[in-house]
């Protein structure tokens, strides 16, 4: 009698020899469309704004973007006085490269609220 059973093993390798090319492209496109697609009111030093945190969690949200990935990829979209602000902070963590790979989305928007925000209106 001859086999005709696959092997499931075999349909998981062709599903991701399909689906990581594929991936890896829509993040490529993903990447360069968050550099042109974000108004960036940081980049004259104008200093950012609540709304432009509240569009990174909607990217967040429409990536599936996991925690611990989070804080990187806003880090990667700071310009001007942000930039600044973020590499002096960074400078003053003991590993400032662990310290960005180890802060939480909520800890890095706490951080950038006390900076950018009085008290009084967080």
């Amino acid at each position: 009698m001859v086999t005709t059973r696959n092997n499931p093993n075999d349909n998981v390798s062709n599903f991701e020899a399909m689906i990581n090319p594929a991936v890896a492209n829509a993040l490529r496109n993903l990447t360069a469309a968050l550099r042109t697609q974000i108004t960036n009111d940081i980049k004259n030093g104008a200093g950012p704004s609540e709304d432009w945190i509240t569009h990174m969690e909607k990217l967040f949200q429409v990536l599936g973007c996991p925690d611990n990935f989070k804080t990187r990829l806003t880090a990667f979209k700071l310009e001007g006085d942000a930039l600044s602000w973020w590499k002096a902070h960074l400078r003053t963590q003991v590993r400032g490269d662990v310290f960005v790979d180890t802060c939480t989305w909520f800890a890095f928007r706490e951080i950038f609220y006390n900076r950018y925000f009085p008290a009084s209106e967080q």
